[in-house]
């Protein structure tokens, strides 16, 4: 796995985790940045469950809930795992009292979660692994809390791709007075799909894509940044110029 930045260590991680919690305590700056990405991440994972159902759904990560909520009638029972309350608080009003399946609501990190023996078939962990340091362990707990068979829906960014390189040069050059949220690590895209092949499972499909160019997304809509998304790269059924993309979406199977 590549190396998280050398002055990582438990204390500090402890304090970045404090900080991630705190930047989402207003969620909205992330759903509405990310809005187009949501919502092809959304579809696809729709697109993925087609004609499967679910019993019980693990949400790591859950943001505002819009990659699960809609597989809630199929379910028995859904689990939205979240650090920040007001993310947690924004799914439960989306969701409302009226469903088919048993919700739970767990306001923690992944790893300090306490979750039931019973296993999952559907972990969905999207948007996560960047605040992720060490991502075999991760990956070692999600296996862990999966039933046989289960599926895994698992989203990277390559930060080491030649479009991830680009936009991190930009923005250290354009923002070198403007103090971080929070620390991020970078991964590789194979190296993920490695340790999770390492951890029993199998990449069935996988999406790869880009929307957030530091210009562009100052000057285009949230709409047109989705149609330009699904012009450019296709969907899961038919990934176009998937060598340009550095945010992956990746299927798994557990063996």
């Amino acid at each position: 796995m590549s190396p998280s930045p050398s002055s990582a260590n438990p204390a500090e991680s402890e304090n970045n985790n404090t900080k991630i919690a705190k930047s989402f305590a207003d969620p909205q700056w992330y759903v509405k940045g990310f809005a187009p990405s949501i919502r092809v991440r959304a579809e696809t994972v729709e697109t993925l469950m087609a004609g499967l159902t679910p019993d019980r759904i693990l949400d790591i990560g859950c943001g505002d809930g819009s990659l699960s909520i809609p597989l809630i009638p199929r379910a028995k029972h859904v689990t939205y795992l979240d650090q920040s309350p007001a993310m947690l608080e924004l799914v439960a009003s989306r969701i409302g009292k009226q469903n088919a399946a048993e919700i739970s609501y767990i306001n923690s990190g992944f790893m300090e979660a306490k979750l039931p023996e019973v296993g999952y078939d559907l972990v969905i962990c999207v948007g996560v692994l960047a605040y992720v340091q060490d991502v075999p362990a991760f990956l070692a707990k999600i296996r862990s809390v999966m039933r046989p068979g289960g599926r895994l829906i698992l989203e990277c960014t390559d930060a080491y791709h030649f479009v991830s390189r680009g936009v991190r040069l930009y923005r250290a050059t354009t923002g070198i007075f403007k103090p971080k949220r929070f620390m991020t690590y970078p991964h590789r895209a194979t190296e993920v799909v490695a340790a999770t092949e390492a951890q029993g499972m199998r990449l069935a499909k996988s999406f790869c894509y880009f929307y957030n160019l530091p210009i562009l997304e100052k000057i285009i809509t949230g709409d047109n940044a989705y149609k330009w998304i699904r012009r450019i790269f296709g969907d899961i059924t038919n990934n176009r110029r998937a060598w340009l993309g550095k945010e992956y979406l990746f299927y798994f199977v557990s063996k």
